[in-house]
């Protein structure tokens, strides 16, 4: 379910599900995107991020998983359900690698202000 607008300009969605792609309004919201790529972070590595990116990897995205930005209770969880999800196809990356990645160039106003914000 879609909730209210925040500063970005992006409506969260709630969901039931462990998987993002097995809630109708996550899964539909995804079509609507219509990216090739999907960036992936979150809690519960090895539940809710591992399904939906094994989920998003059999629908054919490309997914991108910031390490940095996933967590689990135990260590042994999280360590494992990256090392599942990189065996299953999907990159393993850090946030700041990603951000940059997304930037492709310095010496942009782009650039300004990711280096504000990483640094």
């Amino acid at each position: 379910m879609a909730g209210p607008l925040t500063d970005a300009g992006v409506a969260p969605i709630e969901k039931a599900t462990f998987s993002v792609c097995g809630d109708d309004a996550a899964r539909s919201r995804l079509n609507e995107i219509d990216r090739p790529q999907t960036i992936v972070a979150g809690i519960e590595a090895h539940v809710c991020v591992q399904q939906t990116v094994l989920d998003l990897l059999a629908m054919d995205s490309m997914v991108f998983v910031c390490a940095d930005a996933v967590g689990s209770r135990f260590e042994l969880d999280r360590e494992t359900a990256l090392g599942r999800m990189r065996q299953a196809g999907a990159v393993i990356s850090t946030v700041e690698s990603v951000l940059f990645e997304l930037c492709h160039e310095s010496g942009t106003d782009r650039f300004r202000k990711l280096l504000e914000i990483v640094k």
